[in-house]
């Protein structure tokens, strides 16, 4: 009997100490409905900048510098075309630049050429200069360009005269006339040996002359007549 009744305090305490500890029977809890997560939004990609630049030069389109003058002149707006027609030049920021051209025709003569590339800059407001056909124009134009600090590059230009003046801001892409003829003079000593005299005809020009004159020295430095 005394067995029976220590089993029952020991069971009954067992049922406190179950009760006390689990503080009453437990309520299963439900898992949290899992949330949608926000659609993404596409984000749009940076429109591309752009900006037109306005680019200055004249033609003789008139004149005795005519056909030099459109050849050049058909060149550049190859090259125009194909630059807008890719959406422009790119900077290394992204920015696509395309080009605008305002040109005159400067009748052949330098006169002209400096009243225009005057107007190019202070009523066209052009952000860069083209020179025109010839190195006598070129010069005149390079005057123009120097007293406004206007960059431009020299096309159709050789005579080394122009670039001689210590000027800031004209820049050229032609051989100079001073070396035009300096291979040719080179190839005819290594393919003839015997070659003693050397034979220059030349226009009476600014460009022609330069050229000339440089070849004779340099021919006459390598031993020619």
């Amino acid at each position: 009997m005394k067995r029976f009744r220590l089993a029952l305090i020991t069971l009954v305490l067992v049922a406190l100490l179950v009760t006390a500890c689990g503080g009453g029977a437990a309520t299963p809890t439900k898992a949290p409905a899992p949330t949608k997560a926000a659609a993404a939004q596409p984000t749009k990609a940076p429109a591309a900048k752009t900006k037109t630049i306005v680019l200055g030069f004249t033609a003789s389109k008139t004149g005795k510098y005519t056909k030099e003058s459109k050849e050049q002149v058909q060149g550049l707006q190859l090259w125009l075309e194909a630059v807008n027609a890719a959406g422009g030049i790119e900077l290394p920021d992204g920015t696509k630049v395309k080009i605008e051209i305002v040109s005159y025709d400067d009748e052949s003569t330098k006169e002209r050429v400096q009243q225009l590339y005057t107007k190019l800059i202070t009523e066209d407001k052009a952000d860069l200069l083209i020179s025109p056909y010839s190195s006598g124009l070129t010069d005149a134009s390079a005057v123009i360009a120097e007293q406004y600090e206007k960059i431009m590059i020299t096309t159709g230009a050789a005579s080394d005269a122009t670039y001689e003046k210590g000027y800031q801001h004209v820049f050229q892409v032609y051989t100079p006339a001073s070396r035009y003829l300096t291979g040719a003079l080179d190839a005819l000593k290594k393919w003839d040996p015997n070659a003693k005299k050397v034979a220059i005809v030349y226009e009476k020009t600014k460009f022609a002359t330069a050229v000339a004159t440089a070849a004779k020295e340099y021919a006459e430095a390598q031993g020619f007549e």
